[in-house]
């Protein structure tokens, strides 16, 4: 699946140190791109790009200053590449570094990086969002007639106490990107967390090139 890659690098300063408040705006710039790329890749049924954050996993101090995205051929990426780039407005951009399309080196380690939902529940709008996510979910039950044993609310509180049952077994290192919603327009806080994994999982990426929870995505760390 991840045989290809290429990273966005936030240049070094004077102090040794990518800035971080720079390091952060390419890191939530390129998701929100990489989002949107994937919502196209789901309408017409092709395979999701993933993405990556190395320093993250490792535990450098410039936990953002580096975005990797990997994809199963050089052609989707190398597309995306030129589409992220224009529209993150890269073209001459000294303080960025955009790197060519490459193999994934043969000797890596792999690492996965999930939507910590943990995290979520501590930010505003995130009851609402649960209880609209069972209640679609019960609308859809009861329309293939199936029997709906549990209200949106219970369903909501327990599935969001089986998040937070997964996520606190593992200690995780986590960073906010701040978001802004194409559909809606309101900001959030998109929080990703990191850990090391020990073989190939090949769950679903969700359509910010995280993995998710319940069925983990493994990608390459190096």
């Amino acid at each position: 699946m991840n045989k290809f890659y290429f990273e966005f690098k936030s240049v070094v300063g004077v102090n040794g140190s990518a800035h971080p408040n720079g390091q952060f705006r390419l890191a939530a710039a390129v998701v929100d791109q990489l989002h949107f790329e994937n919502v196209r890749r789901k309408v017409e049924g092709l395979p999701r790009l993933a993405v990556a954050f190395p320093a993250l996993a490792s535990g450098d101090r410039d936990i953002m200053a580096v975005v990797r995205v990997f994809g199963p051929d050089s052609q989707s990426l190398e597309m995306f590449k030129t589409r992220a780039t224009e529209g993150l407005g890269l073209e001459g951009n000294r303080a960025v570094a955009v790197s060519d399309v490459a193999y994934v080196p043969e000797k890596h380690q792999l690492a996965v990086f999930v939507r910590d939902r943990m995290a979520d529940k501590e930010t505003v709008g995130f009851a609402q969002r649960s209880l609209a996510r069972a209640q679609r979910k019960v609308v859809s039950r009861i329309e293939r007639g199936e029997v709906v044993k549990q209200s949106p609310m219970e369903m909501a509180d327990r599935a969001g106490a089986a998040a937070l049952h997964r996520e606190s077994a593992v200690a995780l290192a986590r960073a906010y990107l701040c978001m802004d919603s194409r559909s809606t327009r309101q900001s959030f806080s998109l929080v990703v967390a990191a850990y090391p994994a020990n073989d190939a999982s090949k769950g679903e990426v969700d359509i910010y090139g995280l993995s998710r929870r319940t069925t983990p995505f493994s990608v390459p760390h190096f």
